[in-house]
């Protein structure tokens, strides 16, 4: 594999940050600021937004916003400056401590756009332009932002869909900022069309006059009431909440994804769907799709008639979700615009809480019990203090115990997979017969964050069967490169139908996770869950690490599709320039 433009891959790394005012703190605060940071802003990062840092907790919002008319980057960049920019928390870097016990900051520094807006070059005929911006995004989920930086980027599609002439696609880091702030900030960017000095405005709910009447009586006996309905409902809501996370676990059901499956990328699907369209299937379903679902699960291991019809949903079966919800309250249109143009000060951040919403899991005969039901459980929720006192929990533990202190290395690989053999001495071996044999290689260009795979496949005897170039529009980085090229190789070989295959990479880095027992904790992570996940399709699936010499051809062929604009397919065959390489191997194999 390798990086155009001469990139090399290194860690990045930041300076610890003092905080003290003695002589040797300014004497850093004077390098940094040659580097363009600026401490004299320092914040310490919330309890919440450390815990967006946790390799199992670590989120994006991405949002996705259509326009009417293309996108012109050089304005896009311009009005940033003055605009997004100004906000403190896009123009941070989050630096670690050392000195404070390993506690994050938000540093100021001075933001590089070039690194931040992403324009892809797309192809000017795209045949269906709305899977490609699913494929995008679905794509960027699998990556993440390097900590180097501020965590954020915008990338503009000039990409016309059935609803726009263009396509914005922001990614941020949770550790900014809730959705609700984000939109409100995103509005304060903005303004209105017919006067281009004026903000946007949103409608709000009008305030209630208070009318003097001679009830105050009842009023107390009702306030006195509800007191009694929240603190009751707060009470079992907390008590609840602490068994959870001590003991009490929900039943084991077939909705309940494998060890991982929080990693799995995600594909944002976008539909407009006719309300009758809802009522034609509410009045088919006769009951809730969910709990039909479940029923029909585990009613497949009994083979009695019927047994789709009858109620095989297990006694108080219990299945819950975990909300989460910021109790900061937001910051106005105006106050962030304020923010932005005078420095002035806003509310900003993550407070958040968690409750527990339980899903009813049942066969009802009317469908509207389900809402029914469900209203019930938000309107009690709505009663009760549950997520003020779950995030007061949630700090007072950060206080005492701490986060756990992570640190995954990228270039951690197991060594011990080399078996003492020379790059430049490996050659290519055939696999053992039933298996079939998947060579994968990539290229990475920085520039454009693009990348190219390629994949061979071929038999016990050297066989060419097939082969295939690949092109990906957004890759994060080299590593994400080399295990996005094992997806589509396992993709590859199985839409060819493929049972038995060796896949083989020249990444040890790739490989020696995939291998892994263990856990995958780095930012590889959503690329290892899902090669994973596609292997458990094959009867069997094994990861084999081969130097560049036992991957010459997979290599040679990701050199030809640099030359190529789409995707490009060869059943058992290869381009010309390559059959001397496969023929080669077939020779070492059989020698004359």
């Amino acid at each position: 594999m390798e990086c155009s433009k001469g990139l090399k891959w290194r860690k990045q790394s930041l300076k610890p940050i003092e905080t003290t005012t003695s002589l040797a703190s300014r004497r850093e605060v004077e390098e940094d600021s040659k580097n363009g940071q600026k401490p004299a802003e320092e914040e310490p990062l919330s309890p919440s937004a450390r815990l967006f840092h946790e390799p199992t907790f670590n989120v994006y919002v991405i949002a996705i916003m259509g326009c009417k008319t293309r996108i012109f980057p050089d304005v896009v960049k311009a009005n940033l400056g003055h605009t997004l920019l100004r906000h403190p928390r896009f123009s941070s870097l989050q630096v670690m401590d050392e000195r404070n016990k390993g506690e994050m900051k938000w540093v100021r520094t001075e933001v590089d756009l070039e690194k931040h807006i992403i324009v892809p070059q797309l192809e000017p005929n795209i045949e269906s332009p709305q899977r490609f911006l699913e494929d995008y995004i679905y794509n960027l989920s699998k990556t993440g932002i390097d900590k180097s930086q501020p965590l954020w980027d915008l990338h503009l599609l000039n990409l016309r869909t059935s609803d726009s002439e263009a396509v914005d696609v922001f990614r941020i880091h949770h550790s900014l900022g809730d959705g609700a702030s984000l939109m409100s900030l995103l509005l304060a960017c903005t303004r209105q069309t017919k006067d281009p000095l004026a903000l946007p405005t949103i409608p709000i709910k009008k305030k209630q006059e208070k009318k003097d009447d001679d009830r105050w009586f009842w009023r107390i006996i009702f306030m006195f009431c509800s007191f009694l309905q929240v603190f009751r409902n707060t009470v079992v809501d907390v008590f609840l909440f602490i068994a959870t996370t001590l003991f009490l676990n929900d039943t084991q059901n077939p909705l309940k994804g494998l060890p991982g499956a929080e990693f799995n990328p995600r594909r944002i699907v976008y539909r407009t769907v006719s309300l009758d369209d809802i009522k034609l299937v509410k009045n088919a379903m006769k009951t809730a799709g969910l709990s039909r679902y479940i029923n029909r699960i585990y009613g497949e291991d009994k083979k009695d008639e019927g047994t789709m019809e009858k109620d095989n949903l297990p006694k108080k079966i219990r299945l819950r979700s975990s909300l989460l919800i910021n109790l900061r309250p937001s910051a106005g249109i105006q106050a962030l615009a304020d923010m932005m143009e005078k420095d002035a000060e806003a509310k900003w951040g993550n407070r958040i809480g968690y409750v527990l919403l339980p899903f009813t899991i049942g066969l009802r005969d009317d469908p509207l019990d389900y809402v029914r039901d469900a209203k019930a459980t938000i309107d009690r929720k709505k009663h009760s203090f549950e997520a003020l006192f779950t995030f007061s929990i949630a700090e007072l533990a950060f206080k005492l115990f701490g986060l756990k202190s992570y640190v995954r290395e990228i270039e951690d690989d197991d060594t011990s997979l080399v078996s003492g053999q020379s790059a430049l001495a490996a050659s290519w071996s055939p696999p053992i017969n039933p298996m079939l044999k998947i060579n994968v290689d990539a290229a990475f260009d920085i520039v454009v964050r693009s990348s190219i795979s390629g994949v061979v496949v071929r038999d016990s005897n050297g066989h060419l069967l097939d082969s295939c170039v690949q092109l990906n529009p957004t890759i994060a980085s080299c590593f994400a490169t080399e295990a996005q090229a094992v997806i589509q190789g396992l993709n590859f070989a199985r839409d060819l139908g493929c049972m038995h295959v060796t896949l083989e990479s020249d990444s040890l880095t790739v490989i020696s996770k995939l291998r892994s027992d263990k856990e995958d904790l780095s930012v590889l992570r959503p690329y290892i869950s899902e090669a994973r996940g596609i292997s458990r399709f094959f009867a069997s699936c094994q990861f084999v690490f081969t130097p560049r010499g036992g991957n010459v051809v997979a290599h040679r062929l990701v050199q030809f599709g640099k030359s190529l604009n789409v995707d490009s397919f060869w059943v058992e065959e290869i381009p010309s320039s390559l059959l001397a390489l496969v023929e080669a191997d077939q020779r070492y194999l059989d020698p004359p």
